[in-house]
């Protein structure tokens, strides 16, 4: 079967993928639009995270010393942390490179 936006031929995991214009819903879940814009979601918790890119609102920021950074999300803090401790905490199974 084709589906517009898939090439004739390509593999078949790319079949399973929703085009960036299409978004998968749950039946019976409510969706939820942005009250900036169109965008719509049926995840609650995305959808508020959505909204403060329109606002400007950057709720979490970065504890270290003279660190003005801040972000919508506490993960991008965390993740910016690793930044200022120079931690590496994951890592390769098969060889020896680390990342934050």
């Amino acid at each position: 079967m084709h589906r517009p936006g898939i090439e004739p031929g390509a593999p078949a995991w790319q079949a399973s993928i929703l085009p960036l214009n299409q978004k998968q819903t749950v039946p019976g879940k409510v969706m939820e639009t942005c009250k900036y814009c169109d965008y719509p979601t049926q995840n609650k918790g995305g959808l508020i995270v959505h909204e403060m890119t329109h606002t400007g609102e950057k709720e979490f920021r970065c504890d270290w010393k003279g660190c003005n950074y801040r972000s919508i999300q506490k993960y991008c803090v965390k993740q910016h942390k690793f930044t200022r401790t120079k931690e590496k905490p994951f890592s390769c199974e098969h060889c020896n490179y680390t990342s934050a």
